[in-house]
């Protein structure tokens, strides 16, 4: 898939995995989602696979943490919560990104097996999605539950 093409798609797939969470409930979404996004990664470059990377986190981010700005009511600078955590996500998704990428682009070329592609190859893409996911959900709980703490000291 050509970049002008990954780039919208990329796009749809993060609005579809925010799509997928409680707040709608389109649970199905998900599957798209993945799919989509791991689509748009096959043979791609690092500098490619961070700039999909970061279409796809912003347009999941973006929409998704958007209850932090609801914290500072009325003031004017009540977005700013929401762009500072949604831009840090969004960089920490292109960034952990390029691995998944790299995997798809480098795995096959070194052996070009039936076992690499069929087991290897699933099995490694997998886990840098699960170690991105894993890496993101602990930091942010992490953060939480230390702000929390720092609170109620």
């Amino acid at each position: 898939m050509p970049l002008w093409a990954a780039m919208p798609v990329a796009g749809v797939a993060g609005l579809a995995m925010d799509a997928a969470f409680p707040s709608l409930g389109w649970w199905p979404l998900a599957f798209v989602s993945v799919t989509l996004s791991l689509v748009t990664l096959i043979g791609r470059r690092s500098w490619a696979a961070l700039l999909v990377g970061t279409v796809f986190g912003a347009a999941f981010w973006f929409p998704h943490v958007s209850w932090s700005a609801q914290f500072l009511g009325e003031h004017p600078l009540s977005w700013v919560p929401w762009v500072a955590l949604a831009g840090a996500l969004t960089i920490y998704t292109a960034v952990l990104t390029v691995p998944i990428a790299l995997a798809y682009r480098w795995l096959p070329r070194r052996r070009n097996t039936s076992a690499i592609r069929l087991l290897a190859l699933p099995l490694l893409v997998a886990g840098a999605w699960t170690i991105r996911e894993l890496w993101a959900v602990s930091s942010f709980v992490d953060d939480l539950f230390v702000d929390q703490a720092a609170i109620a000291a």
